[in-house]
């Protein structure tokens, strides 16, 4: 999770893809994401908002959220042959690297 919070801070308007080969792989990640967005005033104030004044996030058909950066994050139940449509991914194997994306702390 703290990649892709690092992600969202750091990349204005970046999108990134949080991929799983099931949705309720996904319910957990979703579920600690808005878990941490709930305990931290840092991370709500960090959530987008929508012209009607609702947080920028969605909910169906797949969760995805906007942060005040620009950053869009995209949940999708999609295993590893997903066809790239963002600079970096995160699976259940781990992250990966995309053409543009910039390097995970720590990785060279």
């Amino acid at each position: 999770m703290s990649d892709i919070l690092h992600f969202a801070f750091t990349v204005k308007g970046g999108k990134g893809l949080l991929a799983a080969p099931h949705q309720g792989h996904l319910d957990t990640l979703i579920e600690e994401l808005e878990f941490q967005i709930g305990e931290s005033q840092i991370l709500r104030e960090s959530v987008g908002v929508k012209s009607s004044g609702h947080e920028a996030v969605r909910r169906k058909p797949y969760f995805e959220i906007r942060f005040t950066s620009g950053a869009m994050i995209y949940f999708r139940p999609a295993g590893i042959r997903e066809k790239p449509f963002v600079r970096c991914m995160w699976t259940e194997y781990g992250w990966m690297r995309r053409p543009g994306c910039r390097n995970r702390p720590g990785m060279h």
